[in-house]
């Protein structure tokens, strides 16, 4: 399939939660041409990707939103004109090489921690996003709960590979858009030929979840609380947003559940769109901390489509 790459360079070199091996199974819905892609939680822009780096790309415009400060500067870096961002990110990264890690560690974090919830997506911060996502474990940079500190430690098997580590930056779209809030997203003028992926950090049983029962996940991005309420709500305001604007196709990923499933069936009718759910198993890469007392893993990864009804790809879908 010309209009997608199912294997393409990464631009953040680890993510927990990522979509890159969801790549060959999406293609058949991936490949049908869309002008536009919204990605409502960027992360490690894998779909971004996929179809930006095709061999006859036909997306123009990517838009994405973005919590994470370090993220977005990454975005930026990629998706500048100029050399001059990329540079600068780059001379960073050599700067704390150089230093070593048991100099730079301390330096890495009290600079993602400063521009967590303040200050804008600079190269330095960008750098430090890039090499905490190579030295963590599974590239996973959370705090404890309440502190606004990060709660990690390097994973020992990937100095020598940040030690020798520089950017390599993909191919970027003609035209980037950034907002740092899923709920300030905006889409084109015209949506009929938009992709929209909504991955949002997943949810868990809301409440009181503990180890003993098998219902705890661990957090696995900075701010990330799988039992919360407003985790649940990302979940459904992001595609609701999506299809209230009439976004040709709709990908929704998550933990499965069933009032998960009737909410995204009932906005399907309401707003005229196929919608099938797929149950690919145990993400086991974000559940590490979950053990269950004799019983089966309860979260499985799971994904939904929804394509307009009247776009002539309905089989896609079913």
């Amino acid at each position: 399939m010309k209009t997608i790459n199912t294997k393409p360079q990464p631009l953040v070199p680890r993510m927990p939660g990522s979509k890159r091996r969801h790549l060959p199974e999406w293609a058949p819905i991936l490949s049908q041409g869309f002008d536009a892609v919204v990605e409502y939680f960027g992360g490690a822009l894998w779909v971004s990707q996929a179809l930006v780096q095709a061999e006859q790309p036909t997306v123009k415009l990517i838009i994405v939103a973005e919590a994470a400060t370090d993220l977005r500067a990454i975005y930026s870096c990629w998706g500048s004109t100029g050399n001059e961002r990329k540079r600068s990110t780059e001379n960073q990264l050599r700067a704390w090489q150089e230093e070593g890690l048991e100099a730079a560690w301390p330096v890495i974090k009290s600079c993602y921690e400063a521009h967590q919830q303040n200050g804008g997506p600079s190269p330095r911060v960008a750098a430090a996003g890039l090499s905490l996502r190579l030295l963590t474990v599974s590239g996973i940079v959370r705090d404890t709960p309440g502190s606004g500190r990060l709660n990690v430690v390097p994973n020992k098997s990937q100095i020598a590979r940040w030690l020798k580590y520089k950017p390599r930056w993909p191919k970027a779209p003609e035209h980037l858009r950034i907002v740092s809030d899923y709920r300030s997203m905006f889409l084109p003028d015209d949506y009929s030929n938009t992709l929209a992926i909504c991955d949002p950090p997943y949810c868990g049983v809301l409440g009181k979840a503990t180890r003993r029962g098998g219902h705890y996940i661990s957090p696995a991005y900075f701010g990330h609380r799988p039992h919360e309420q407003f985790t649940a709500d990302m979940a459904v305001d992001s595609v609701q947003h999506a299809l209230s604007h009439g976004c040709r196709t709709v990908i929704a990923c998550n933990y499965n559940a069933d009032w998960l499933d009737m909410t995204y069936r009932g906005m399907a009718d309401r707003y005229k769109y196929s919608c099938a759910r797929t149950v690919r198993g145990s993400l086991t890469g974000l559940n590490n901390n979950v053990k269950p007392a004799k019983r089966e893993n309860p979260y499985k990864d799971t994904y939904w489509v929804f394509q307009k009804i009247g776009t002539g790809l309905m089989e896609v879908a079913v």
